[in-house]
C-alpha cells in the first residue's frame, strides 16, 4: 500500500485497500502511505485516505515526522491545506 501511495497510483492503492489492506499499516521507517503520499504530492491518494473511517493524518515516523511536515519539506502547499483542513499537525 505505501508504495502505490509513494508512485500515485490511486487504482491500485483503491483495489489494495478493496482486498482488505489497512491505511495504517506504516512501513520499515513507520512511514504510512499518508506520509508517502503527502512527500510526493499525491492529493488524490489523500483524499482516498481521508474517505476512510477513522483515518487520522497526524502518524510520526521514525524520524519524528507527519504527513503535514513531509508536505511542508517538499513544497506541496495544496497538500499542505488540504492536511491542514483534515486535521493534520505538523508533529
Amino acid at each position: 500500500l505505501c508504495s502505490t501511495a509513494a508512485l500515485g497510483d490511486h487504482v491500485q492503492f483503491s483495489r489494495l485497500l478493496a482486498c482488505g489492506a489497512e491505511v495504517s499499516s506504516p512501513d520499515y521507517d513507520l512511514r504510512t502511505a499518508a506520509h508517502l503520499a503527502a512527500s510526493n504530492g499525491h492529493l488524490h491518494i489523500l483524499t482516498i485516505i481521508a474517505s476512510l473511517p477513522n483515518t487520522s493524518f497526524n502518524d510520526v515516523d521514525r524520524f519524528e515526522g507527519t504527513p503535514l511536515a513531509d508536505a511542508i519539506a517538499h513544497g506541496h502547499v495544496d497538500v499542505q491545506a488540504f492536511l491542514k483542513k483534515h486535521g493534520a499537525n505538523v508533529g
